[in-house]
């Protein structure tokens, strides 16, 4: 957590005020002792009185003070959030200049100095705001919020710290990311992916939607066109027939890596490009959750379920304690033939093929993303080459295509496919 407090030129301001009073009051009350000038000991008496005079008044400048928070939620992560924050004063006297800091969580950094200054006029409120920029997707608690002010004279500083509870979820950004056949039917890694083959071809219309690269231009629906000058396809209903199942590994312990440069954010990162791209084609996608009644557990389709994907993604933590292939297990059940199951894994489960080998098996498409430990630096357990090898092995034999997930200095995706024809 990170809090915004006065610095040290402030704390060295303070200390040559109370230096400065503290002489001018000693040097007159010396004088009247030494001419007996009655005028120099109330001078003397007055200076040195107006420090507990002006404490007296600082100690009661933070009451009566209640604050709002209020903030954005769903932003992505690398853009700026506003934050803002309302100051009620609920007495009938001024507050001459109060400082206002949020104790922010780490990967919100503010973008210029954390300290809000404000004043409040008797009985009024006031609000100040202030952006911070969201350097990772997660979802973020704000829990206090710290307001200081000074006496009068400044030789005092009053610190109170309320706790006001803000959540806000930083979606993961989708990324530019190479298209992937999802039905199976080219092994060669990434190819243009045929529109055809998710959307199909029925005869019964359902709907218009935007144009994407590959489509019939005879779908053109030429009144929309006229009308809008935007490019628009007539979709059909068997264009909806192509389901996908994510299934992300959270197993505990299993990252390697740091901070965004760690397994679990490339392979949320992928999650969430993957999921756009599929939903963009017109694909109904299923990402299985810990939570049973989480939106992204349902099958769906278009913006609003990519949303609750990304809502999903945002929340992820490595905390699961069975294996991925239990995981699949009990949450994702039977898969239909023509299924595509697309798992995202940095932990070589040597259940796991088995699992996947039986899905195959049903007459469903199975990718697996791998992120290698080996990869991104620090991990929390050792993996044996061998066995990572022979995991790729046998999930290749299981007639699965397997593409590793590379690091990149600008967090960008790089995939590299190990499926030999």
């Amino acid at each position: 957590m990170k809090s915004f407090n006065h610095n040290s030129k402030a704390n060295i301001s303070l200390f040559y005020r109370r230096a400065v009073i503290s002489f001018a009051g000693v040097f007159l009350l010396l004088v009247a002792t030494l001419t007996s000038d009655p005028d120099y000991y109330f001078m003397a008496v007055s200076i040195l009185i107006l420090p507990l005079i002006s404490w007296v008044i600082g100690r009661f400048s933070l009451k009566g003070l209640s604050i709002e928070r209020k903030l954005l939620t769903g932003e992505f992560e690398g853009e700026l959030v506003e934050i803002t924050l309302t100051v009620h004063n609920h007495l009938a006297i001024p507050r001459a200049l109060l400082f206002l800091s949020d104790e922010l969580p780490d990967w919100l950094v503010p973008q210029a100095e954390g300290i809000q200054h404000i004043s409040l006029p008797p009985a009024e409120s006031a609000s100040v705001s202030y952006l911070v920029e969201a350097k990772k997707r997660g979802a973020y608690r704000i829990e206090s919020v710290i307001i200081s002010s000074q006496d009068p004279l400044g030789l005092f500083s009053y610190n109170v710290r309320k706790k006001i509870l803000s959540e806000i979820l930083i979606y993961p950004l989708p990324r530019q990311f190479p298209e992937i056949d999802l039905t199976g039917s080219d092994r060669h890694g990434f190819r243009d992916l045929p529109a055809g083959a998710i959307r199909g071809s029925g005869v019964e219309p359902d709907g218009v939607r935007e144009y994407v690269p590959g489509d019939p231009l005879r779908r053109l629906h030429w009144k929309s066109l006229a009308r809008t000058g935007k490019l628009n396809v007539i979709e059909f209903e068997e264009s909806r027939s192509m389901s996908v199942i994510f299934a992300l590994d959270l197993t505990r312990n299993s990252i390697a890596g740091e901070g965004r440069q760690s397994t679990l954010e490339y392979l949320v990162s992928a999650a969430a490009s993957l999921s756009s791209q599929a939903l963009r084609e017109g694909a109904s996608l299923r990402m299985v959750t810990a939570e049973e009644e989480d939106p992204a557990n349902q099958p769906g389709r278009g913006q609003n379920h990519l949303l609750a994907i990304l809502a999903a993604l945002a929340k992820v933590e490595a905390v699961d304690k069975l294996p991925l292939s239990a995981y699949i297990r009990n949450r994702v059940g039977q898969i239909a033939a023509g299924t595509a199951l697309v798992v995202f894994t940095s932990n070589p489960d040597p259940e796991l093929p088995d699992v996947i080998r039986s899905i195959a098996g049903r007459g469903a498409s199975v990718h697996v993303f791998y992120a290698a430990p080996a990869l991104f630096g620090k991990s929390y357990r050792l993996i044996d080459t061998q066995h990572e090898r022979d995991f790729i092995e046998q999930l290749e034999a299981a007639d699965v295509e397997v593409l590793t997930i590379h690091p990149t200095p600008d967090d960008s995706i790089q995939l590299e496919s190990n499926w030999h024809a």
